[in-house]
């Protein structure tokens, strides 16, 4: 096998997703997070230099915070998968792979293609959220999965038993892989939509899943809430516990009671009722 590019970059979790989504679309194809920065993986054959630079330039990364090496001759894809562990939350959902084995004794067992780690489940906030759905009943409801990612969320509503899932995304990256862990998963009633708020369909949802970041959540709070049934759910995570005070009198602004919180590390999720 070819050489390869190893190209690690010092960013902040908030900052990371966006810039992995762009790296992805040009051809780079295994990642690993660190709380401090992010690896990417390409083919020396495929990496593009002043394509990868025009990519760092506009999303303000400077070069004390890039470190690019060659991987001579190894494998990268089998040390891509030894860092990939398959995710276990509980008894109740583990995430793997094709090189992984599942387990039994889980509840759920989801099918990914591990492409880039951001929503995979190894992550704190989706992590929450899959904890918070355990306690909510999905079945036979109408759920909206905001800023889906590889789609895990979405995917564990559907295998929940949800009458429809409808899942949305402004990255189109992010929109083709959760169709393709969909089919993984051979689920036949989730929607995928590609953009933002202004993409929601017109109808009354049971169950509203937003994992996406602090000023996305506070910007569509009121759209959550007029897109909820009454007595719907909401859950958010994205954030982090001292964000809570600003998430917490947003949404009581649309009338929405909290119900119950958690928190992991740097993060937390809430559960809301209309």
């Amino acid at each position: 096998m070819g050489a390869t590019k190893e190209l690690t970059i010092m960013i902040s979790e908030e900052r990371r997703d966006i810039l992995m989504a762009l790296l992805g679309q040009i051809g780079f194809e295994g990642f690993w997070e660190e709380p401090d920065r992010f690896t990417a993986y390409i083919g020396e054959e495929q990496y593009q230099k002043k394509v990868v630079q025009d990519i760092l330039n506009q999303q303000g990364i400077t070069g004390d915070q890039v470190r690019v090496n060659i991987l001579s001759n190894r494998n990268w894809n089998k040390s891509w998968e030894s860092n990939f562990p398959p995710v276990e939350v509980d008894s109740y959902v583990q995430i793997v792979a094709d090189f992984h084995h599942p387990k039994s004794g889980f509840e759920h067992t989801i099918h990914i293609t591990p492409k880039m780690s951001f929503g995979t489940g190894h992550h704190e906030t989706t992590r929450l959220m899959i904890q918070m759905m355990q306690s909510v009943s999905m079945n036979k409801k109408q759920v909206l999965d905001m800023g889906c990612g590889t789609g895990v969320l979405g995917i564990l509503a559907a295998k929940e038993g949800a009458s429809q899932v409808c899942a949305i995304d402004i990255d189109e990256w992010s929109c083709q892989n959760t169709l393709e862990n969909s089919a993984r998963n051979s689920l036949d009633n989730l929607r995928v939509l590609k953009g933002g708020r202004e993409v929601i369909p017109t109808v009354e949802f049971q169950i509203i899943l937003a994992n996406i970041n602090l000023n996305v959540l506070l910007a569509d709070m009121s759209v959550y809430a007029e897109h909820l049934a009454p007595g719907g759910l909401l859950l958010l995570s994205g954030f982090r516990p001292q964000d809570e005070p600003e998430i917490l009198a947003c949404a009581h602004r649309e009338q929405l009671v909290d119900l119950r919180k958690s928190s992991q590390g740097d993060w937390m999720t809430i559960l809301f009722q209309r």
